[in-house]
């Protein structure tokens, strides 16, 4: 068994004024990076990032998955502002980033998408929290072992909210995730471990018919499901949906 390893990125503060700030990422990600370094549920080195600039993101994107093993495990998370070039292709904005210069200021999806290529690891996971996330695959070429779960659909927007009984803010879709993975709810199967299937249709099952956005998941080159975490709760099981 490999180890385990997150890329976790929360951006809610930006220099360029077209950009409005947002609440929900930069907690998002703290609290997503204390669920997935918890021994008891995923027990993963987790390399941070809130509010920073697009080269110190980049050049540890890159460090990492240049840098893992093949039976090792990496999450590439992001929550923030995403933007569309005119191409179509997907930017993910850092609190530097340029809206006149996406490709240099920003974190282009087809970056991530070729050092994830290039990597030895065959366990690849990407939650994207963020307008267009479904636009991250487009054009994707290559990849092994690799899953991509999405908040919305290539043109839908992403939703936050102030979190219900909680004085926080939090997207939708990582609120989900999160409650997923720290209560173990979203191991269906009541095996002990969550899946990468398993936690995207326990967030479709959170979301659906409450909220305009239809997170999206898209596999590529698996031979199996991935296991993302263990589960501290075996026992809960989810109605059926007919």
């Amino acid at each position: 068994m490999g180890k385990r390893i997150a890329i976790v990125i929360g951006m809610s503060e930006f220099n360029d004024h077209n950009f409005n700030e947002l609440k929900g990422p930069a907690q998002d990600a703290i609290r997503l990076t204390n669920v997935l370094q918890d021994p008891a549920i995923g027990n993963y080195e987790v390399k941070m990032f809130v509010n920073s600039s697009s080269h110190s993101v980049n050049k540890t994107i890159e460090k990492i998955f240049s840098e893992v093993g093949k039976n090792d495990t990496v999450i590439f998370y992001y929550s923030g502002h995403a933007k569309l070039g005119s191409s179509g292709r997907l930017y993910l904005a850092t609190t530097d980033t340029d809206m006149k210069f996406l490709r240099s200021t920003a974190i282009p999806a087809t970056f991530v998408n070729e050092v994830m290529n290039e990597s030895y690891s065959k366990n690849q996971i990407v939650f994207l929290d963020c307008c267009y996330s479904g636009a991250f695959a487009k054009n994707l070429l290559g990849g092994r072992g690799r899953i991509i779960i999405s908040s919305s659909s290539a043109f839908q927007v992403s939703i936050e909210e102030k979190a219900e009984g909680d004085n926080f803010t939090t997207g939708v879709f990582t609120n989900a995730l999160i409650q997923g993975l720290e209560s173990g709810e979203a191991d269906m199967n009541s095996d002990g471990k969550i899946t990468c299937f398993e936690l995207f249709n326990y967030i479709i099952f959170k979301l659906e018919d409450k909220y305009q956005q239809t997170p999206k998941m898209y596999a590529f080159d698996l031979s199996t499901d991935i296991a993302i975490a263990e589960s501290r709760r075996r026992d809960f099981k989810l109605k059926s949906q007919n």
